[in-house]
C-alpha cells in the first residue's frame, strides 16, 4: 500500500489544500522580496491554485460516471470503471508504475465498462 493510501481522503485533501495554499503564499512572497510584478499567467497559476484549495475544502465533490463515455472509452481499449476515493491513491499508484488497469480493477471486483 502507497503512503498516500494509508491515509484517509479527508487528511489526502487536507494536504491538498495545504500544499496548493502553501504554493501561493510562496509565490507572492518571493514577488514581493524581488519586488517583481506577477505576469498573467503567474497571477493565473495563484488563482488556479487557490480554486483547487477550496475545491479540497469544499467537500462537496459527487462522483459520477457517464455510461456513454464510459463505452466509447472501452471500445478504445482503455478500461473505464468508476473508482472509490479510497481505491483512488492505489488506482494512481499502479497508472505511475505502468502497471495493467483492467487486471488491476479485477483484482478488486471492480467491473469495467463492456464496448459499446
Amino acid at each position: 500500500m502507497t503512503p498516500i493510501a494509508r491515509r484517509s481522503l479527508r487528511t489526502n485533501l487536507f494536504l491538498l489544500a495545504l500544499a496548493a495554499i502553501g504554493l501561493t503564499l510562496g509565490g507572492w512572497a518571493i514577488g514581493e522580496i524581488m519586488r517583481l510584478q506577477p505576469c498573467p499567467l503567474c497571477i493565473f497559476q495563484r488563482l488556479l491554485f487557490l480554486l483547487i484549495a477550496l475545491l479540497a475544502l469544499s467537500d462537496q465533490g459527487a462522483p459520477a460516471y457517464d455510461h456513454s463515455i464510459a463505452s466509447a472509452l472501452a471500445g478504445m481499449g482503455a478500461p473505464a470503471f468508476a473508482c472509490t476515493p479510497e481505491l483512488f491513491p492505489d488506482l494512481m499508484a499502479a497508472a505511475i508504475e505502468r502497471r495493467d488497469l483492467g487486471q488491476w480493477a479485477a483484482a478488486r471486483g471492480i467491473v469495467t465498462a463492456g464496448p459499446a
